[in-house]
């Protein structure tokens, strides 16, 4: 065993080395993303957060930046996909109910009569806002058909470097309606592991109203009194009953991930899974994305994503072990104050 005299002479070595290897590992990033990474440092200089660190994130939108370049996790692909996270589900035994598939193609010339005949959704399954919502029987098909194809041809996940979505093949799903549109609320989970941090309750009617609510240090949930980038007013009215049984599916969920978007839809009474979203409001976070001390990016740990977890080879191997030896010395030093 070697003596602490050594140990300590060995600290400094190690410490100059792991910021050799992270600030070789910044550049690589930079030079993999610049235009993401310069969205970056605007949008964190302008809150006033600087340096900005990539190789070592501490904010959570450096984080959402190291996952775009890095953590290439498979199943965020699969995931991504409204079709396969369905299926993943059901895979896991969670016990949550999502709205029923209908159909799964490409061409919706192939789509049933008796499904036109009902209230339902068309969805692409490879990316974001391609919903259409059929409330009831069209008399001309047509002007859907061709808005849904259209669905086909849009590439998601380019611009902002949302690499899960670039991996999912396009199709497109009609999904059966679970309630009339404006009734239906959003609770959309932001978990950490097993935590739900915070979620946003969100009405449709009236519309713009909705509310954060976060975990605090009393162990429940407490209402924001502040608006969020998705609503205008904050809604006052109680937490529905079922609340607790839906963010307990959503700790179930979040337990597979380092950090996760758990988006479900409810009436007040029955709630149903809508999707999984790796990259929040394409890797922005509202109001505190720039923030070290933020509870919720104190509660996104790196050490337990899928990069980070795996097993890597070469210069990643070397860069992971870095990168761990990094937090947990700052997670260390941040329990001992």
């Amino acid at each position: 065993m070697l003596s602490e005299k050594v140990i300590n002479r060995t600290r400094p070595l190690q410490w100059v080395s792991d910021q050799i290897v992270l600030a070789c590992v910044a550049i690589w990033m930079v030079a993999r993303a610049p235009r993401q990474y310069l969205r970056l440092v605007n949008g964190q200089i302008r809150l006033g957060t600087f340096p900005v660190r990539v190789a070592d994130p501490r904010t959570a939108n450096e984080k959402f930046f190291w996952r775009k370049v890095l953590d290439h996790n498979p199943l965020f692909a699969r995931i991504s996909d409204k079709q396969g996270a369905k299926e993943w589900i059901a895979e896991t035994g969670i016990a949550v109910e999502c709205p029923k598939t209908l159909w799964v193609g490409t061409d919706l010339c192939q789509l049933p009569d008796v499904i036109w005949s009902e209230p339902f959704y068309l969805k692409a399954t490879h990316g974001w806002n391609t919903n259409i919502s059929v409330t009831h029987t069209p008399e001309d098909r047509s002007a859907i058909i061709a808005e849904a194809t259209s669905f086909l041809t849009r590439q998601h996940g380019h611009h902002h470097l949302e690499w899960a979505y670039l991996e999912i093949p396009p199709r497109l799903m009609a999904e059966r309606s679970v309630g009339a549109v404006d009734d239906m609320i959003e609770v959309k989970c932001f978990t950490y592991g097993p935590i739900v941090e915070f979620f946003l309750f969100l009405r449709r009617r009236p519309p713009g109203h909705g509310a954060r609510w976060d975990l605090v240090d009393d162990g429940k949930f407490h209402r924001c009194m502040l608006p969020t980038s998705v609503n205008d007013e904050v809604d006052m009215t109680p937490l529905p009953p079922m609340i607790d049984d839906l963010l307990a599916v959503a700790s179930q969920i979040g337990s597979r991930f380092d950090h996760m978007r758990v988006d479900f839809l409810t009436d007040g009474t029955d709630f149903y899974l809508g999707e999984l979203t790796v990259y929040h409001n394409a890797g922005v976070v509202y109001r505190q994305g720039h923030l070290q001390d933020a509870h919720a990016t104190r509660s996104w740990d790196l050490r337990q994503s899928w990069f980070m977890a795996a097993p890597q080879t070469g210069w990643r191997a070397v860069y992971a072990k870095a990168l761990r030896r990094k937090i947990t010395q700052r997670n260390a030093a941040r329990l001992s104050v």
